[in-house]
């Protein structure tokens, strides 16, 4: 709508009945209406007489860049942080990082101010891949270093961090066996076994079994 116009929409509709109560605003635009020469009137970029050719180019193809949908207009901007990248292309470099399992529970959600990332390991929190993120985040704003220079560097220590691990378990496990501890097996041991227990039973007793107990006893055997 034309500010110009405004007055002379808003009193029309009040004569067909549009509205019923006139704006508190109507008298004071009556008594003061606006005029054609306070409207700004922008000239045209190509027709601007002080801008030269290359810059009238340069900005016209900059306007065309910038045409995006109403949509995208109002949608608010995107957050984006150094740390996403660097979790990306953690996980996509070792994806089985992603299989194990992880505590997120937190008590107070301040868990982050008991870290100390001068180190890789953390007393407060398991050795993860946010573990490296953290480390290249401290290596490159204390150490100056750059983003692949301090995450080549967080990757090295985590694969070190990751093999002691693996050898302490190894260690102790070997340990434990020596003075006669036995280990139970595992769930998927357990399935595996009653698996191969169910495939035994029907390749010796199935040909044999009438057809009306089948089904009892294939419940029998899962359960």
């Amino acid at each position: 709508m034309d500010p110009v116009n405004v007055l002379q929409r808003v009193s029309r509709q009040l004569n067909f009945g549009h509205m019923k109560y006139a704006p508190l605003w109507l008298k004071a635009v009556a008594q003061n209406p606006p005029s054609h020469q306070s409207l700004l009137k922008v000239p045209h970029i190509k027709t601007s007489p002080g801008l030269s050719k290359d810059v009238r180019e340069r900005l016209t193809t900059s306007m065309k860049k910038r045409k995006v949908s109403g949509k995208a207009l109002t949608a608010p901007p995107k957050l984006v942080y150094p740390e996403d990248a660097l979790r990306e292309r953690f996980y996509r470099e070792h994806p089985w990082e992603l299989a194990r399992p992880r505590y997120l529970a937190e008590t107070d959600g301040n868990d982050h101010r008991l870290a100390d990332w001068s180190k890789l390991r953390q007393r407060a929190f398991a050795l993860t891949g946010e573990s490296v993120v953290q480390r290249t985040m401290w290596l490159n704003e204390k150490q100056q270093m750059s983003f692949d220079d301090a995450y080549n560097q967080a990757r090295t220590e985590f694969y070190r961090a990751r093999m002691e691990d693996e050898a302490a378990v190894q260690v102790a496990i070997e340990e434990a066996t020596f003075f006669g501890t036995a280990f139970n097996a595992d769930p998927i041991e357990r399935g595996i076994e009653r698996e191969q227990n169910a495939i035994q039973y029907w390749k010796t007793e199935g040909p044999n079994i009438p057809m009306n107990k089948i089904g009892q006893l294939r419940r029998r055997i899962v359960r």
